[in-house]
């Protein structure tokens, strides 16, 4: 009988490390919710931009890659990480926490990445030496010996009308496919602690399949 347990033991040793690595995961997605959903955010998203790519163009390009990750490490994923816990603390029927996510949140979460992209990553900010009389703002970056060094200067005009900003809307609409239920799902049978990595995933999913839908309708 102690022969016959012997093999048994490695596994189950094995299992035991597993279990902890684990448990380990999860406590620091409760002890650090915000930095484990940004830090896990950027690397997976990360990786939806190079699938995405790779299934539409065959290559992988730097630029979007970097912006996707900036987008997401320093907007998306932080203000993701105060939503949620501010839905489930409202204590609502799923069917409700469902709707409030995507009918009233959603919108409003695309619309400010919208400026965030159109300020960060379309021209919008202009980083100079000097101040720029003819753009909207410009604010001190970095000061050296009581001297202003960097200026940050936002140019609202250089935004592309917002009403008028097609990708918006038809990434609204087609997200609803996958996110709707995607949502209901994570209100149902998620735990607390697991819903930022839930969304991260379900976010690489939408990468490829919206880069994929956007190759179909320009082919």
């Amino acid at each position: 009988p102690a022969g016959d347990s012997r093999p048994g033991a490695p596994r189950h040793m094995a299992d035991d490390k597993k279990d902890s690595y684990w448990s380990q995961y999860q406590s620091l997605l409760v002890r650090r919710p915000v930095a484990m959903n940004v830090t896990q955010g950027g690397i997976i998203n990360a990786a939806g931009s190079i699938v995405a790519q790779l299934c539409t163009d065959g290559a992988v390009t730097a630029q979007p890659l970097i912006e996707q990750v900036l987008l997401t490490v320093c907007f998306i994923a932080p203000v993701v990480s105060m939503w949620i816990p501010f839905l489930g603390g409202k204590s609502l029927h799923w069917a409700k926490a469902t709707a409030v996510d995507q009918f009233l949140f959603s919108p409003v979460f695309n619309v400010a990445i919208f400026f965030v992209m159109a300020a960060a990553f379309k021209g919008g900010n202009v980083l100079s030496a000097a101040p720029d009389a003819a753009a909207g703002l410009s604010l001190p970056l970095a000061t050296h010996a009581h001297a202003t060094v960097i200026w940050l200067s936002l140019w609202p005009a250089r935004f592309p009308p917002l009403l008028a900003y097609e990708p918006i809307w038809s990434t609204m609409s087609s997200s609803y496919f996958l996110w709707l239920p995607a949502v209901a799902v994570r209100e149902v049978f998620v735990p607390a602690h697991l819903k930022g990595p839930y969304v991260n995933c379900v976010s690489f999913l939408w990468s490829v399949a919206f880069a994929l839908i956007l190759k179909a309708s320009s082919s």
